[in-house]
């Protein structure tokens, strides 16, 4: 039984290793293609990106070349650890090549860097678990600091990894507490910074009551706002009535034209209150459908190359998914649907893989004494950081879980119709991380190839 699961486990990575690699080679002919190319987004947001832009002289090119290094360094960097050798380098081609990752390393925007930088904040954030956190924390909030002055809303959703590794820690040197004090500063030192540079980068009015209401409102009206707007109160109707019709056309207008309107004749507290009154209506008579349209956003973040193909068919509701695919495929649009569809399909084959994979590796194991068999190595390995069940195991398994479940969450509640895939880069290089760990072969830190 031993012999064949090992059999099947050959036959299984080797699957995988072919699949990732048709989509490195896709997708190295895809940059090559439109390396010359320009997609059009408009303005890049934030405060670093622009800057970094004009230092390069406004040449997208330049912008390229250095959102391709530092993706393929960052992703070496992320693997190096858990990976053999040249099994890193080629898992780091893997990751760059992901269809929607290779999209924004080519687009002039700060989504690329955003993933490479939130992939190692949890990288140094698991580290600190390991070993020597003071300076794992000092990177991981370097990232930190890095990813606020490039998108605002990282103050929270890019602390979350050091507010659990931190928390995870704590219990660790609670009786050794002469060591707490210093962890317990480095974050903190990063987190004073941030705060202190927040009038630069506008970070500090990114939630508050006002923002948090409007997203609120946006989640739970917007879709349905031509036909709840009559029961709104009579004030506010006649103050809006002549630019509903243009507000319901798009997400962005409840921002852009609804909120100003408002503005003009109500103050904050009255606007607060208006939001909140008009989404809990509209929970009420609404909510199963604003449940699903959650649920189905928060898919599109997690999964993005499960949903995305019935997006692009029209299924569902309003997303970017569609725009962002227009520019992705504008100079060659063959050859990016070959791309796009194969990475779709591949991701679901892989996650279905994982399943007998895990399986066939528990069979052909002959558990350590005193450990159960682990799943991340083809022998016995007494490592606890990749045995099922171990201390360090669980709590990376918490650190990376509740970073991506945030992040997921985070973007999913702002609005509905936002949904735009280019925010959870990071999360779905997760999945192909995990796919990754599968290819290793002897006791974890061998080097020993595949």
């Amino acid at each position: 039984m031993r012999r064949a699961a090992k059999e099947i486990e050959s036959i299984l990575k080797g699957i995988l290793m072919i699949g990732f690699s048709v989509q490195a080679v896709l997708g190295l002919w895809w940059m090559c293609a439109n390396f010359n190319g320009i997609q059009y987004f408009g303005e890049p947001k934030g405060m670093l990106y622009p800057i970094l832009y004009r230092m390069t002289g406004e040449i997208p090119q330049i912008m390229y070349v250095l959102q391709l290094a530092f993706g393929y360094l960052g992703g070496w960097r992320c693997l190096v650890r858990i990976l053999p050798g040249k099994l890193a380098w080629w898992g780091s081609l893997v990751l760059l090549t992901f269809p929607l990752a290779m999209q924004c390393h080519l687009a002039v925007l700060p989504y690329s860097f955003v993933s490479s930088l939130f992939l190692l904040e949890l990288t140094f954030a698991r580290e600190a678990l390991e070993e020597a956190p003071a300076g794992s924390l000092a990177k991981a909030g370097g990232c930190w600091l890095f990813l606020t002055l490039l998108l605002p809303e990282y103050l929270y959703l890019g602390g979350v990894p050091v507010i659990f590794a931190l928390l995870l820690l704590i219990p660790r040197y609670w009786k050794n507490r002469r060591r707490l004090p210093g962890i317990l500063l480095i974050p903190a030192a990063f987190l004073g910074m941030i705060l202190g540079m927040g009038s630069l980068s506008g970070q500090e009015n990114c939630l508050n009551r006002q923002s948090i209401s409007q997203a609120f409102f946006s989640r739970a009206v917007w879709p349905t706002i031509w036909n709840d707007h009559y029961a709104w109160p009579e004030e506010i109707r006649e103050k809006v009535e002549d630019r509903i019709w243009n507000v319901s056309f798009s997400e962005d207008h409840v921002e852009r034209i609804l909120h100003p309107l408002l503005e003009e004749s109500f103050d904050r507290e009255q606007i607060i209150e208006f939001y909140n009154q008009a989404a809990l209506y509209s929970w009420r008579v609404h909510g199963t459908l604003i449940v699903r349209q959650i649920i189905w956003d928060g898919l599109g973040y997690g999964v993005t190359p499960l949903i995305l193909p019935r997006q692009l068919e029209g299924r569902g509701y309003d997303t970017h998914s569609g725009r962002n695919y227009e520019n992705m495929r504008n100079r060659h649009p063959l050859l990016t649907r070959w791309y796009v569809e194969y990475g779709c399909w591949w991701f679901g084959m892989m996650l279905i893989l994982l399943l007998p994979l895990a399986a066939v590796k528990r069979l052909g194991q002959e558990p350590a004494k005193g450990f159960p068999a682990n799943i991340c190595a083809a022998e016995p390995c007494e490592d606890e950081a990749c045995r099922p069940g171990g201390r360090l195991w669980l709590e990376t398994a918490v650190l990376y879980l509740a970073a991506a479940g945030f992040l997921v969450a985070g973007y999913t509640l702002r609005g509905a119709g936002r949904m735009d895939y280019k925010y959870s880069i990071a999360v779905n290089e997760l999945w192909l991380i995990l796919a990754l760990l599968f290819l290793r072969k002897g006791k974890c830190g061998d080097r020993e190839q595949i």
